[in-house]
């Protein structure tokens, strides 16, 4: 396939996140607030903001990991498909850089957070 012809398919392509991960908006404090449970030890309060929270099928369960609220930013949009070129865009608007904004859709999608 010519250059010019596979740069135009990669731009075209619609992205999504994949259907094993899913954005929570949790009170501020949750995963401290389970790791606690978890550990047995004494129980932290609640903040009064809300967080986001990267939910990811793993198997028999899940994972929970916090998230920078950019990067929620960017995967709550892709939870429609949109054109990478549209996600590029987005991320440099919550502050990647020109040269870095394809490197993190790519990296999303080469982490099987994109599909």
């Amino acid at each position: 396939m010519p250059r010019r012809a596979a740069a135009a398919e990669l731009a075209s392509t619609r992205l999504q996140l994949a259907p094993h991960a899913v954005v929570l908006r949790v009170p501020a404090g949750s995963l401290a607030l389970l790791a606690a449970a978890r550990a047995g030890t004494p129980l932290p309060p609640l903040g009064t903001d809300d967080e986001a929270v990267l939910a990811v099928r793993d198997g028999d369960g899940a994972t929970l990991e916090p998230l920078d609220p950019a990067l929620a930013t960017l995967l709550e949009t892709a939870a429609t498909p949109q054109p990478r070129t549209t996600l590029c865009a987005l991320a440099r608007r919550l502050g990647a850089a020109p040269e870095e904004d394809a490197e993190i859709v790519d990296g999303l999608a080469a982490d099987g957070l994109l599909a």
